[in-house]
C-alpha cells in the first residue's frame, strides 16, 4: 500500500513538473504562425508594383516559342531568402501576374509586376518581340466599385485546378504545331480572343496567371511517379547516421562470416556469386514492355520537368450588367479551357472552393460570399483560394502568349505601325 502511494506520489510529482511542455510547445507554434503572419504581411505591403500593357504591330510573326523564353528570363527572379530575410525580413518570392483582359469587346494584354522588376520584365520583352510597345497604366480593376458584385453589376469567377496531379502535362504548343499540317494553323490564343471580342458595352472578362518562381525540387515528385508508371524498384530511403553506421556494421560482420565459412569450412559462394549478379543484371524498369499509352505518359512527365517551373495559379472573372449578364460567356471560357486538356494527361477545371456557385444551404448568402472573395482575390492578385500547382514554361506559354499573325480579333489593340527597336541601354535587371 506505502509503495502504491509512493508510485502515485511520483507520477503526480513528474506531470506537474513536466505538464507545461506542451503548453508551451503550442503557444510557440502559435507565435511562430502570427509573427511570419505580421512579417510577411508587412513585406507584401511594402512593394510597389506597376501594370504594364503590351502591344505588338500588325503582322508580326511571332510564336509561343518567344513567350516560352520570355519567360524563362523571368525566372531569373527567383531568389532564396537566409534565414534573416525570412524569419526577421519577412521575405516573399517575387511574383508576376500575366494578365489578358476583355473589356467591352477590346482585348488588352498586361503584365503585373514589382516595380524594381520593370527593366528585366522590359528587356525580356523587347528582347523577344523588337517591335512591341509597352505602357505603364492605372490598375484596370479600379475601374469599378471596391464592393461588387453591386445593385447594378453581377460577377461570375473561378480558380482553375488541375483535374489529376501536378506532374502530368497539360496540352502545350508543340501539340497545336504537330497538327497544323492537317487542319491549318492552329493557336489556342484564338478561341479566347474571339470570346473576348464579342463582349458587348458593359461586360468584362478577365482573366489572370498568377506565378511564382520556384527552386523547390517538383521534379523529385515527377521521378517518383515516372519510376511508379515504369515499376522500376522503389529507391531505399535516405538512412539517418545512426541507422547508416548500425548497418555498416552488419554489412561488415556478414562479409566477415562469409569469408571466415570460405577459409575455415571450406564453403564456396559461387551460387550466392552468380545469383547476386543476375539480380544487377535485372532491368530497372518494364519499360519496355509497356503499353504505347503508358510510353506516352511517361516521356511527358518526363519531359514537363525538363524545364523551368513556376507555382502558378489562373483566375478568371466575368462582370457584367444586371440587363445583358449572361452565364453562356462562363461556358465559353470554360470550353476555350478545354483545348489544354488531354484524358491521358492533364486539364483544367473549375476549383470547388471558390467557384461562384454552390447547391443547398442558404444559397445566395453563400453566393455573395464567394463573389466578393474572388474579386478581392483578383484585385490584390493573391495566391488564396485552391492550391496552387507548377505550370513550366511552356505550359505558360501555351496559355498566355502575344497575338501574332495568327490571332487577327478586329478589336485587339495594335501599334500602327512597326517601331524601329527598344530603346537603346536598356538595362535588364
Amino acid at each position: 500500500m506505502i509503495l502504491e502511494q509512493e508510485i502515485l506520489q511520483l507520477i503526480k510529482s513528474i506531470f506537474w513538473h513536466f505538464a507545461w511542455l506542451p503548453i508551451f510547445f503550442i503557444l510557440l507554434y502559435l507565435f511562430h504562425e502570427y509573427w511570419m503572419y505580421y512579417v510577411n504581411n508587412k513585406f507584401w505591403r511594402a512593394k510597389d508594383w506597376a501594370l504594364l500593357e503590351i502591344k505588338l504591330p500588325q503582322r508580326v510573326p511571332v510564336t509561343p516559342k518567344a513567350t516560352e523564353q520570355m519567360l524563362a528570363g523571368l525566372h531569373g527572379a527567383c531568389k532564396g531568402p537566409n534565414l534573416i530575410e525570412k524569419y526577421w525580413d519577412g521575405y516573399i518570392q517575387a511574383r508576376f501576374s500575366l494578365e489578358i483582359v476583355g473589356i467591352n469587346g477590346e482585348i488588352h494584354f498586361f503584365i503585373r509586376t514589382e516595380r524594381k522588376f520593370r527593366n528585366l520584365v522590359e528587356a525580356q520583352v523587347y528582347a523577344q518581340y523588337p517591335e512591341a510597345e509597352i505602357f505603364e497604366i492605372e490598375d484596370y480593376t479600379k475601374n469599378l466599385p471596391f464592393d461588387m458584385p453591386d445593385k447594378d453589376r453581377d460577377l461570375w469567377g473561378s480558380d482553375l485546378v488541375f483535374i489529376k496531379d501536378e506532374v502530368y502535362p497539360i496540352r502545350t504548343h508543340p501539340y497545336f504545331k504537330e497538327i497544323e499540317a492537317e487542319e491549318g494553323i492552329i493557336d489556342p490564343l484564338a478561341s479566347f480572343s474571339e470570346i473576348f471580342s464579342h463582349l458587348r458595352q458593359g461586360e468584362q472578362i478577365w482573366m489572370q496567371i498568377l506565378i511564382e518562381p520556384t527552386h523547390d525540387p517538383w521534379q523529385k515528385k515527377s521521378e517518383q511517379e515516372r519510376d511508379k508508371l515504369i515499376g522500376a524498384p522503389e529507391k531505399e530511403k535516405p538512412k539517418s547516421g545512426l541507422s547508416q553506421t548500425i548497418s555498416m556494421i552488419k554489412q561488415e560482420g556478414a562479409e566477415w562470416g562469409k569469408k571466415g565459412s570460405e577459409v575455415f569450412l571450406g564453403i564456396g559462394s559461387g551460387e550466392q556469386d552468380f545469383a547476386d549478379k543476375k539480380e544487377e543484371r535485372q532491368l530497372p524498369s518494364l519499360m519496355q514492355h509497356l503499353s504505347p499509352g503508358t510510353q506516352d505518359k511517361v516521356k511527358a512527365v518526363e519531359s514537363k520537368a525538363t524545364k523551368l517551373g513556376f507555382n502558378s495559379k489562373i483566375r478568371f472573372i466575368y462582370i457584367g450588367t444586371r440587363d445583358i449578364f449572361t452565364k453562356a460567356n462562363v461556358s465559353a471560357l470554360s470550353g476555350a479551357f478545354k483545348q489544354y486538356s488531354a484524358q491521358d494527361l492533364n486539364g483544367f477545371m473549375s476549383g470547388l472552393s471558390s467557384k461562384t456557385s454552390v447547391d443547398y444551404f442558404f444559397e445566395e448568402k453563400r453566393k455573395l460570399y464567394r463573389k466578393r472573395k474572388i474579386y478581392m482575390n483578383y484585385r490584390y492578385r493573391s495566391f488564396d483560394g485552391d492550391p496552387t500547382y507548377i505550370l513550366n514554361i511552356e505550359e505558360l506559354a501555351s496559355i498566355f502568349h502575344l497575338p501574332g499573325i495568327i490571332v487577327q480579333a478586329p478589336s485587339l489593340p495594335r501599334v500602327e505601325a512597326k517601331k524601329g527597336g527598344p530603346p537603346a541601354g536598356l538595362p535588364i535587371g
